[in-house]
């Protein structure tokens, strides 16, 4: 899997990362990069008068320390780097790539507690039915497949999923004859309000309707540059798909009446679906070199597991 030097992907899209990473104590870190990379750092997510349009964010995450589990002198080992707000050019990509390679050359690891963030935006979003019933309804089919996809380098199941990226699935099954998605007010009714004001901001996947935003937070902990970027490109060819209109509805429905017909007949429906899959990659790619990324990664994780 190559790293490509631009996605080709519009300016209307605008994205951030959030790295996760562990065995490295976050100030000597920060004294190895703030020099390479327009840099501010804190501690405990007090980054709200952060510039995150010129600078990226160094801070200290909990969930990574595991503070209960170490000594205090050691509660400083690893922390989280958050990206400036980007757009698809040579720049982005060159500057994402070298923050990788540095955590990678002071031996920081992502483990199996860390997670990969990817933010997106875009102002088309806002109240887009279409888009926002494609979406659900890929969820609740290809929830399990998303969660393989963004596993990136092999299957490895990671430790507090279920708590800081809640499948969502189940829960959108069981409203979907409830929503009339030609109508904004039953879709914030029944997806986006209970998303937002309930704990739901950390679900695999998180909307943002008041600021076109959309948190993924499916994926595991990486600073491989290759997956980082083949991660966020596919998220960002997936909602291109769906704002321009490119994902059959009908044959989402089609397939969600067959998975409900699977749960009365047998108890359950399948978990993994690689020919959907598959086909869902050939509708999002803009070229050989897409399909080829991510139907590849796709691939070994699912042999890996």
């Amino acid at each position: 899997m190559e790293y490509k030097d631009k996605l080709e992907i519009s300016s209307e899209y605008k994205f951030g990362i959030e790295l996760e990473f562990t065995n490295i104590n976050i100030a000597y870190l920060y004294t190895q990069i703030k020099d390479k990379i327009p840099l501010q750092f804190t501690i405990g997510h007090n980054n709200e008068t952060f510039d995150f349009n010129n600078y990226w964010c160094l801070d200290q995450d909990g969930s990574v320390t595991k503070v209960e589990h170490k000594n205090e002198s050691n509660r400083y080992m690893g922390g989280e780097l958050s990206s400036k707000i980007y757009t698809d050019t040579y720049e982005t990509w060159n500057e994402i790539k070298t923050v990788c390679n540095i955590l990678k050359e002071n031996n920081c690891i992502a483990d199996e507690h860390c997670a990969f963030h990817i933010h997106i935006s875009n102002n088309k979003i806002e109240k887009n039915k279409k888009f926002y019933e494609g979406l659900y309804k890929l969820i609740a089919l290809y929830e399990d497949d998303l969660k393989l996809f963004y596993m990136g380098d092999k299957y490895k199941i990671r430790k507090h999923i279920d708590k800081y990226a809640i499948p969502i699935k189940n829960k959108i099954v069981k409203k979907l004859d409830k929503i009339d998605f030609n109508n904004y007010e039953s879709i914030y009714e029944y997806l986006l309000e209970p998303e937002f004001y309930t704990y739901a901001s950390r679900n695999g996947i998180h909307m943002y309707p008041d600021k076109n935003e959309i948190e993924i937070r499916y994926p595991n902990g990486t600073i491989n540059p290759n997956i980082v970027q083949n991660n966020t490109n596919f998220s960002l060819k997936l909602f291109d798909a769906l704002l321009n209109n490119k994902i059959d509805i009908e044959k989402l429905d089609y397939s969600l009446k067959r998975q409900k017909d699977d749960i009365n007949l047998y108890g359950y429906s399948r978990n993994f679906h690689p020919i959907a899959f598959n086909e869902l990659v050939d509708t999002i790619s803009k070229d050989v070199y897409d399909k080829r990324n991510f139907k590849s990664q796709y691939k070994k994780v699912l042999e890996t597991k």
